[in-house]
């Protein structure tokens, strides 16, 4: 069965997307950080991707008029990912923001879900939420 893995990263932790993606997404211009507190939604720095709130926070904003919000993001890469496994064994996908803690942690797990629901084998992989949690210091 064809497999598709989507990786979050942090650019802050990584620099580059992981060599091995076929598709890159950047979304440290095109989606609110989180982690900059916000009146309503300052408890969210404190937490990360994974958590319910946080997908509804990430999916309910973007950075300003013209881009795609989150949820064109994610239609957009699932019809990638579709085209390209449809003529590979494996797809990897890497989606990436400043430390990999907030805004690509849930992007993965939703364009996973997304994927998931059309039947497709997907699994995800956090690639700096562990630094991130851990409070490494970002290389840039």
């Amino acid at each position: 069965m064809r497999r598709i893995i989507v990786l979050s990263f942090g650019y802050g932790f990584l620099g580059n997307a992981p060599d091995e993606a076929h598709i890159e997404e950047d979304v440290r211009d095109s989606l609110r950080n989180p982690y900059v507190k916000q009146q309503r939604w300052d408890w969210l720095s404190e937490v990360d991707g994974r958590y319910p709130e946080l997908k509804e926070f990430v999916l309910s904003t973007q950075v300003a008029e013209g881009c795609e919000t989150a949820q064109q993001i994610l239609d957009r890469l699932a019809r990638r990912v579709i085209a390209l496994v449809a003529t590979q064994d494996e797809v990897i996908v890497a989606i990436g923001c400043k430390a990999g803690r907030h805004r690509s942690v849930a992007l993965a797990e939703l364009l996973v879900s997304l994927l998931q629901s059309q039947g497709y084998n997907a699994t995800f992989e956090h690639r700096s939420l562990k630094d991130a949690l851990e409070g490494k210091p970002l290389i840039y």
